[in-house]
């Protein structure tokens, strides 16, 4: 069983979009004196607590059984006998991918920003070839990445 969790960069940038409200709140009430815009930016230092506590208690861990990915209020995980389908989703950035997982009509993204991204989906592509009673149908580009 080996778990895999985010980039420490990841992390530092929430703590740079909680502090981006919090220095925006000075600004505003030390020059402007604007009181209507308190509660916009509360709204959105507190959207950005929540998404600094979310990333920093999310992992996922790849076990002998099945792919779970545990976050800050849920859990998803899907054992390697009903995975259905591996596909690579294009993402904003030309030259990395995000990896759906999908069975049993739940669907698990495995983002890039993950530490041992490759290793990871290695170990999804090996246990999905050998322990699988049905084998799932998986991307022929998952192939090139991890060979890359």
């Amino acid at each position: 069983m080996q778990t895999f969790k985010f980039h420490t960069y990841i992390h530092l940038f929430n703590i740079f979009l909680i502090l981006l409200p919090s220095s925006m709140y000075i600004l505003i009430k030390r020059f402007f004196k604007q009181d209507n815009l308190d509660v916009i930016l509360l709204i959105f230092t507190v959207f950005a607590v929540y998404n600094f506590i979310k990333y920093l208690r999310s992992y996922y861990i790849a076990g002998d059984k099945s792919l779970v990915k545990k976050e800050l209020l849920n859990k998803k995980e899907i054992s390697w006998e009903e995975v259905e389908y591996i596909n690579v989703l294009p993402s904003s950035r030309g030259s990395n991918y995000v990896i759906s997982v999908y069975g049993n009509s739940k669907e698990i993204l495995i983002s890039y920003w993950i530490n041992n991204y490759h290793e990871l989906i290695r170990i999804i592509v090996k246990e999905n070839m050998q322990n699988s009673t049905n084998k799932p149908c998986i991307d022929p580009l998952i192939f090139e990445i991890i060979n890359n």
